[in-house]
């Protein structure tokens, strides 16, 4: 465990990873590659009424259904008595899987998000240990994003666990991910809103982005609307602190529709050479 690193965190989240660390080395023993941060911890925007801890643990072998259990039913305790609002995301992966066995969409052992504690309280566990089994189209962005903005909390440093990205297989994360984003973003503004931000923001720079740096870089483009403008501020402003402020669907939806047009329309994002057409729009 890096003491060290987990002193610059926010005093909320200290506590928690220190005992989520404790708890994986002391669980997962010489099984344990590395526990990995990404999310807006990593990258300087976590806020305790607004964040969830995103976590990476990359594994030497496969878990036993019984460990897997085991797991779930620990991070469903550590779940319960967080001290801030949102919860904990964290991925269970081989390490072969991050690096020169990478299959899109990425196998993992076991996923535990809060959103889905109802379902843990059954007995349920949420695993898909073989491409057969379907695998999880985010692990590829956040493989990119532990790749170029993470850190390393315990074991292997991130230059050694992992393998850059194939720019097609991190856009098509980001679509699959957005690709609701005019339902999502009635019931999820401030995400959704930010998501498309730092998408866009991607796509104009080639550089994976906190939902912070997207939406200052949005406002920051003199062609975009007043009113597209107006809601990505207040996005910005409820993201950054814990207002929570209504977003009127006749300007968000037609947002997020506008958006994913841009995003779908601009040059590469269908093919397979992104990183080779962004150099020859380096200006938009």
């Amino acid at each position: 465990m890096k003491l060290s690193v987990l002193s610059s965190f926010h005093k909320t989240a200290q506590p928690v990873l220190r005992e989520i660390l404790t708890f994986l080395e002391q669980t997962l023993r010489q099984n344990l590659i590395g526990v990995y941060l990404h999310g807006s911890l990593a990258m300087g925007c976590w806020n305790p009424h607004r964040s969830d801890l995103d976590l990476i643990v990359l594994l030497s072998r496969p878990l036993a259904p019984s460990m897997k259990r085991r797991i779930t039913r620990q991070l469903l305790a550590f779940s319960r008595r967080l001290p801030f609002e949102k919860g904990l995301e964290i991925s269970f992966v081989l390490q072969k899987y991050a690096t020169d066995a990478f299959v899109y969409p990425t196998p993992y052992e076991l996923h535990f998000g809060s959103d889905h504690s109802a379902r843990y309280e059954t007995g349920a566990i949420d695993t898909a240990s073989t491409p057969a089994d379907g695998g999880d189209p985010d692990l590829a962005a956040h493989f990119e994003y532990i790749s170029k903005r993470g850190i390393c909390l315990q074991g292997l440093s991130i230059e050694q666990a992992f393998a850059p990205v194939k720019s097609q297989h991190f856009i098509d994360s980001l679509l699959r991910d957005t690709s609701d984003a005019e339902h999502a973003i009635i019931e999820k503004p401030i995400y959704t809103i930010l998501n498309l931000c730092r998408f866009l923001r991607y796509l104009g720079t080639a550089t994976p982005s906190s939902k912070t740096e997207g939406a200052q870089w949005f406002l920051n483009q003199s062609n975009r609307s007043q009113r597209y403008r107006a809601l990505v501020q207040s996005a910005l402003d409820d993201y950054q602190s814990a207002n929570r402020s209504r977003f009127d669907p006749n300007v968000s939806v037609p947002f997020a529709r506008d958006t994913l047009k841009e995003i779908r329309e601009f040059p590469g994002v269908s093919g397979t050479s992104f990183r080779d057409i962004h150099d020859k729009y380096p200006s938009r």
